[in-house]
């Protein structure tokens, strides 16, 4: 039997701004629009616990005498997020001075979209020290308490890898860990005193995200059908080629801490955004469909 209990707490604050801007002339016609999203959001544990939206969520208490240790930034907490898109209508004939055979000069279009966000939220833990009080029969997460100030934003491809050493037994700052720390930043592992304590999850941000998307199309009416249009075009997903890249190792008792081992999908693909759309590299598609 399952029981699932609503009892915690979450809160979302946020500010949206939108613009929009049509023009038309000499430099054809077309639209641009930009909305942007500062926004705060926190809760004791998201998405209730299930499927974790980070892959390193907690669904148990870390302090089971103050449930309220657990509360901070949620693990979609995106603090800046813009969206952008355009359509232009190519001012073919006008270059052409009106003149020019109809289904060559007019119907070219180019459209794209722009996404950014900043990183998302993500809790380092000893996993070491969770083992050690599992044998007390305590199964929440651990969270060590930092021995002195850590950089808590990761900056993304120059922490991609597999290779480097662990943060907490170097001696200099480890040169590809997203978490860059001296030897005593963080305790050793399974050393940890007290149980966790509050402002430790999600207290760090991974790398943030942006994306652009483009196409090219040019459309051609039928004759003698109403306004059907054949269309014919390519279209570009991630047309920079641009990496993004996952949230790094959070164990500190895991070898590979602080790095980061993969990249992450757009959110728009030609296979879309689920499993078998999860393609990070750039994507082109061929396009062609009748509007009728």
């Amino acid at each position: 039997m399952t029981a699932v209990q609503s009892s915690n707490v979450s809160n979302y604050n946020g500010l949206t701004a939108s613009y929009q801007h049509r023009f038309s002339g000499r430099g054809g016609s077309g639209i641009v629009q930009v909305n942007y999203t500062y926004s705060h959001a926190f809760d004791l544990i998201s998405n209730g616990g299930f499927n974790p939206f980070n892959g390193i969520s907690t669904a148990a208490l870390a302090n089971p005498y103050n449930a309220y240790v657990n509360y901070g930034p949620a693990d979609y907490d995106a603090r800046n997020v813009v969206n952008a898109n355009y359509v232009w209508q190519l001012p073919i004939r006008q270059l052409l001075q009106g003149h020019g055979w109809a289904p060559l000069v007019d119907g070219w279009q180019v459209s794209g979209a722009v996404f950014y966000r900043t990183g998302f939220p993500y809790t380092i833990i000893d996993g070491q020290q969770e083992t050690n009080l599992s044998s007390n029969n305590f199964f929440g997460p651990y969270w060590p308490t930092p021995n002195n100030a850590v950089a808590i934003n990761c900056g993304g491809e120059i922490h991609a890898g597999p290779n480097a050493v662990p943060c907490y037994s170097v001696d200099q700052p480890a040169g590809n860990s997203c978490v860059v720390a001296v030897p005593g930043d963080f305790p050793i592992p399974g050393c940890g005193t007290a149980l966790s304590q509050k402002g430790f999850r999600n207290n760090y941000r991974g790398p943030s995200y942006w994306d652009t998307d483009f196409s090219f199309m040019k459309s051609t009416r039928i004759p003698k059908w109403e306004n059907a249009q054949f269309q014919l075009g390519l279209q570009f997903f991630n047309f920079f080629n641009h990496p993004n890249f996952n949230l790094p190792v959070n164990n500190t008792a895991d070898p590979q801490f602080g790095t980061i081992q993969s990249a992450v999908n757009p959110p728009t693909s030609i296979l879309g955004s689920f499993l078998g759309g999860d393609a990070s590299p750039r994507l082109i598609q061929v396009k062609a469909q009748l509007v009728f």
